[in-house]
Order: C-alpha cells, then sequence, then structure tokens
C-alpha cells in the first residue's frame, strides 16, 4: 500500500462512516475501523440518511394515531 503501514491507516469518510452505521447499526466497530477514542467524535460524522429519518416519523406517527 505505497509503502504506508497497514496498522497506520485510518479511514476518513463522513458517508462511509454513515453507511456503515446503518449497514451494521453497531456503533463500536465502526469507532474502531475510523480511528476514534471516544464515541463524542464517531457521533459528529454521523448523518443519519432520509430514509431512517422517514421511517422514525412515520413510526411516531402510527404511535400517535
Amino acid at each position: 500500500m505505497a509503502g504506508i503501514p497497514a496498522n497506520r491507516v485510518v479511514l476518513r469518510s463522513a458517508s462511509l462512516l454513515t453507511d456503515a452505521m446503518e449497514s451494521t447499526g453497531n456503533r463500536m466497530p465502526v469507532m474502531d475501523a475510523m480511528g476514534h477514542g471516544m464515541m463524542d467524535m464517531t457521533r459528529l460524522y454521523q448523518h443519519p440518511g432520509t430514509k431512517q429519518i422517514r421511517e422514525a416519523i412515520e413510526k411516531r406517527n402510527q404511535l400517535v394515531q
């Protein structure tokens, strides 16, 4: 990998983090893969998709009716 040790490579992509969170639903491995030491840092880069927001709103609306 261009002479860079694998243990020095850290993923840095908000869209990758968001996709990984939506796919796995597990924050810990995503946090580790991103190289974050604290969950607060991971949360800064997590952006819920519109599908996720729409589903939450629809679920809430069904409970209220």
